[in-house]
């Protein structure tokens, strides 16, 4: 059974490198297998990444359970913990968040020693599902609704339209064998939370649950799409060739339109910050008060007013 077909073809150029993100879980063995079956008709190379978190006692586990993996397909295997990670990440509060960030920079690491390389994960259909809740309950923008991208940059999310349950059943009838985390099933995490109590009572609710998302998500990301050109043809009508930004037809515009031509802007300038709802409301209440003249600090970065328009400067 190939998962995998032609349609992922276009991400895997010829004598190009697939780093795929191993933690031993059943998600990325699928993906793992799928891959060594896909390279069969095309020429590239597979690197499986394992991320040793250091959080656990039992990680270790995982890590010897992947190298015995690779070593009987055979593949090349590179792990690392993240004490060995030059790497400080932004301290959110959610330690997902942080376990995310370490393993960006690891897998980017390795595919910048690699190029040509993209980097495959094995998020599926139940993972966009609960990323969705998660970020739902978070209080998040359509943007961040829109959930897990199939294709975004160097990242290549092939399994979004599987389930869990079909990953699962590949596993067994092809014998397959897997790490289980013993921490998936602790309830101190919300995503599990919502693993094992959010998501069995929507399915119980209506068993057609999983498509019917799938197909408001699909319509979700289609509005995205749409804003998102909007935002790039207006943002060309207020910004200058210098990337000034003319107030007058900035303040004109909506409300929402205006914080996402910002985000363009401050994007497009370069500017290093963690998006928030404060942070946004602080630089639009700037922008739009005719009388504020002094500059907005964003760090290193500033924002000033003079004659009408708006500059972003590095100091």
């Amino acid at each position: 059974m190939q998962i995998l077909q032609t349609n992922f073809k276009a991400f895997i150029p010829t004598d190009s490198t697939v780093i795929i993100g191993l933690s031993g879980g059943p998600d990325s063995v699928f993906l793992l297998h799928q891959l060594i079956i896909l390279q069969k008709t095309h020429n590239f190379q597979i690197i499986a990444a394992h991320l040793d978190h250091e959080w656990h006692t039992e990680s270790y586990q995982a890590r010897e359970f992947c190298i015995q993996l690779c070593t009987s397909l055979p593949v090349t295997f590179i792990s690392k913990t993240i004490s060995q990670l030059n790497f400080k990440p932004k301290q959110t509060g959610s330690q997902e968040d942080l376990g995310r960030q370490y393993r960006r920079y690891f897998f980017e690491q390795l595919a910048a020693e690699h190029t040509p390389a993209k980097i495959w994960l094995a998020h599926h259909l139940d993972d966009q599902i609960e990323t969705f809740i998660l970020r739902l309950i978070r209080g998040a923008s359509l943007t961040g609704l829109t959930g897990i991208k199939t294709h975004t940059g160097l990242y290549i999310h092939p399994l979004l339209q599987l389930t869990k349950l079909e990953i699962l059943s590949y596993l067994t009838i092809n014998k397959l064998n897997y790490f289980t985390d013993p921490t998936n099933s602790s309830l101190d995490y919300l995503r599990n939370k919502i693993r094992q109590t959010v998501l069995p009572a929507l399915a119980q609710t209506d068993p057609r649950f999983k498509q019917n998302f799938n197909r408001s998500l699909t319509k979700l990301q289609a509005s995205e799409q749409f804003i998102t050109r909007h935002t790039s043809k207006i943002y060309q009508q207020v910004i200058t060739p210098e990337y000034l930004l003319n107030l007058k037809l900035f303040n004109n515009l909506e409300n929402y339109l205006q914080a996402r031509v910002l985000l363009h802007w401050l994007c497009q300038s370069g500017v290093k910050f963690t998006l928030s709802e404060k942070f946004l409301a602080e630089i639009l209440r700037f922008l739009q008060h005719p009388n504020s003249t002094k500059s907005h600090k964003l760090g290193t970065w500033q924002i000033s007013k003079k004659a009408g328009f708006a500059q972003i400067s590095n100091n």
